[in-house]
């Protein structure tokens, strides 16, 4: 979410947080969240921003319709990470639960778009 964003949208519809952690699943749950961005199904946030504890990024949270975390092993460090914040209007999907292993997951296009494929079933979910 850009500066940018933050100052002209008072309200955001969906927003998405990726783990982007350091194993291929990570990079896959990345990868996911960025497509989704370009495609517009949501707004993309920065995990360390919210980590990091900047108010702006905790309050656009906290005032989306819903915030797609996608985690990608059962460490669930994003889904937990925004709790620890606050936010509740949290949807979820975890790359590993999508039969792809840590450590064994290239991140390949048809992955990439199984974890896609999931993040859209889940905004699409209803409140």
């Amino acid at each position: 979410m850009s500066e940018k964003d933050r100052r002209n949208d008072n309200r955001i519809k969906h927003v998405v947080v990726p783990c982007s952690g350091a194993p291929d699943v990570g990079e896959i749950s990345d990868r996911a969240a960025r497509q989704l961005a370009q495609e517009g199904e949501a707004r993309l946030a920065c995990l360390a921003a919210i980590v990091a504890r900047l108010r702006w990024v905790r309050d656009a949270l906290r005032q989306a319709d819903s915030v797609l975390v996608i985690d990608g092993c059962g460490e669930d460090c994003a889904r937990k990470a925004l709790e620890a914040e606050g936010i509740a209007n949290i949807r979820h999907v975890r790359v590993t639960d999508l039969d792809m292993e840590e450590g064994h997951s290239p991140a390949t296009p048809i992955r990439v778009s199984r974890v896609v494929a999931a993040g859209r079933s889940e905004l699409d979910r209803g409140p």
